[in-house]
């Protein structure tokens, strides 16, 4: 962008009460690209712009004019049954996705036979236009077509934040030879869907390596492997107990961030003894 077309854009901004559209993103766009976004805005039907006009927020710079219009233009032309669907999870969000995309969503939520409306039709949240339609219908099908076994444990774990998984990780999980210990069980909640399996399985063979494996709470998995080792040899080397009134310290169930806050402990730094200890075992052997 050329130095003079700052200013452009920030008159411009101005002149038309806009200037709480300013952000980083905004200056990576040319000029004229920025009047032609503002300008379909500005020239919509009275209809349309009381349904867009409030989504106009800084996101709309993630965006390109042909996206834009071409979004204006699916929701101009929603049947009565997608009106009721998809309106009311009108967000600034819908700028960051692709109109193909979106009607791809279209497509697959309006075509839901009657049990996959029960299932599905609840999890329906703004946050679907981040989401890849080709994992969309992939979970689809994979929750269309689990074992009786597996329905009674997984499909009450369903929640809107499943469309942003991997349909790959959402099928080793539900896959997961861990949950025929009834130990292990208790991990299942809602948000085992923004977690790798991967990470799942390291930190339950940490546990069991600690031999705290009974004591795990579905918290753990917001922590590492190497950060639950850590924690660990903490309190051991300062006569904390690890295990309070058969159940593990809270400090196991609290993110980082708090912990230091609250408890004065830095995970940062025990880390990075913990890396230390690790180091010095290899080398000793």
């Amino acid at each position: 962008m050329l130095p003079h077309e700052f200013e452009l854009i920030d008159k411009f901004l101005k002149d038309k009460g806009l200037e709480h559209l300013k952000c980083k993103q905004l200056y990576k766009r040319k000029y004229s690209e920025v009047v032609a976004i503002l300008n379909l805005f500005f020239n919509l039907p009275e209809e349309q712009k009381e349904l867009f006009m409030p989504l106009l927020t800084s996101t709309i710079w993630n965006s390109n004019p042909e996206n834009v219009r071409a979004i204006f233009d699916i929701f101009s032309n929603l049947t009565e049954e997608q009106e009721k669907l998809f309106r009311p999870l009108l967000t600034s969000n819908i700028w960051e996705s692709n109109p193909e995309n979106i009607r791809a969503i279209f497509d697959i939520f309006s075509n839901l036979t009657k049990e996959q409306t029960v299932l599905f039709k609840p999890l329906l949240k703004s946050t679907i236009w981040n989401s890849n339609p080709e994992n969309v219908r992939a979970i689809f099908d994979i929750f269309s077509n689990l074992r009786e076994e597996q329905e009674k444990l997984f499909r009450p774990l369903l929640k809107s934040t499943i469309w942003n998984s991997n349909p790959e990780n959402v099928i080793a999980i539900i896959n997961s030879k861990i949950w025929q210990n009834s130990l292990y069980k208790k991990l299942l909640t809602k948000s085992i869907w923004t977690k790798s399996i991967i990470k799942i399985e390291k930190i339950i063979e940490t546990m069991e390596e600690l031999k705290l494996h009974e004591y795990i709470t579905a918290s753990c998995l917001n922590l590492s492997p190497i950060q639950i080792k850590a924690l660990y040899h903490y309190m051991k080397e300062n006569n904390i107990l690890v295990i309070i009134d058969d159940k593990l310290n809270p400090l196991f169930n609290v993110a980082p961030s708090r912990m230091l806050k609250r408890y004065g402990v830095n995970l940062k730094q025990l880390v990075a003894k913990e890396k230390e200890r690790e180091l010095k075992k290899v080398l000793s052997k």
